[in-house]
């Protein structure tokens, strides 16, 4: 038997679903890279490859073959330019008030560009400057310029050279966004 309860619950789930879809309605990408929250080191880079087709074009076996068809009906390859964010997600005792991220964006028909972002991780106070609850945070930069997706096309990201590699910083998250002209 459903209940006024439950209905209430059921239109709540779908009006926030709803909502969440029309936010991010201009997102063409997300993607995820864990990271070591024990340090996170410099020979350790959070790789996000925009065209994974581009990296097997004749697969040499089977398992190959059957993952590649699988990529190629689930994730579209992209094509343009778009307006790139980096999110990182970290922990209230993250040992880096800031951190430098190096941030390498590489094609197979176009040279290779280096970017450096700042995220500033807490306040004077050493408060967390990122949105979040439960002891793990959200910080974002949008990068300096128009990211053009190539055949081949990846971003690289690390954090710049550190005596002590950070620590507490728990994954990174790569979003473009359709540009409104």
């Amino acid at each position: 038997m459903i209940t006024f309860g439950k209905i209430s619950n059921i239109v709540v789930v779908t009006a926030a679903a709803l909502g969440c879809a029309a936010c991010n309605n201009d997102i063409v990408f997300s993607d995820s890279k864990p990271l070591d929250p024990r340090g996170w080191m410099q020979n350790a880079p959070a790789i996000f490859e925009l065209d994974p087709a581009a990296f097997c074009p004749e697969p040499s076996n089977r398992f190959a073959i059957l993952t590649a068809r699988a990529t190629g009906d689930t994730i579209s390859r992209l094509r343009g330019e778009f307006m790139a964010t980096l999110s990182l997600r970290y922990t209230g005792d993250c040992n880096a008030w800031e951190l430098k991220v190096v941030a390498e964006r590489s094609a197979l028909d176009r040279p290779i560009r280096t970017d450096t972002l700042f995220f500033r991780l807490f306040d004077s106070s050493g408060a967390p400057c990122g949105k979040g609850n439960l002891g793990i945070y959200e910080v974002s930069a949008t990068l300096p310029y128009i990211f053009s997706v190539t055949e081949g096309t990846t971003l690289s990201i690390l954090p710049d050279n550190y005596k002590t590699p950070p620590r507490g910083i728990c994954d990174a998250t790569l979003l473009l966004f359709r540009l409104h002209k």
